[in-house]
């Protein structure tokens, strides 16, 4: 519990960062993947991924971002890039 409450903190705090321009879009996206993941079993930019069918694939995506439209939009606004150009950088089979 204590470990939960202190990524939230560390969360909520790098959030204020990024806000300012004094942490990267990137990092902050791929953190709040993580976070998610590990607090609601969700996550909102498809940074995690897992081998399912030997290709990878984004683990659980909540609402919206099962949309290839709206996941690449929400990537963009991190200066991610868009889905499939990401999943390119890893091997074709897992």
């Amino acid at each position: 519990m204590l470990i939960r409450f202190f990524r939230s903190w560390r969360f909520v705090s790098l959030n204020r960062l990024r806000g300012r321009g004094q942490f990267p879009k990137q990092g902050y996206a791929l953190l709040t993947d993580r976070v998610m993941l590990a607090t609601t079993g969700k996550q909102h930019y498809g940074s995690q991924l897992s081998c399912q069918s030997h290709h990878y694939v984004p683990i659980s995506l909540d609402a919206g971002a099962d949309n290839p439209k709206t996941l690449d939009v929400r990537r963009a606004d991190m200066n991610l890039p868009p889905e499939a150009t990401y999943l390119k950088r890893f091997p074709p089979h897992c």
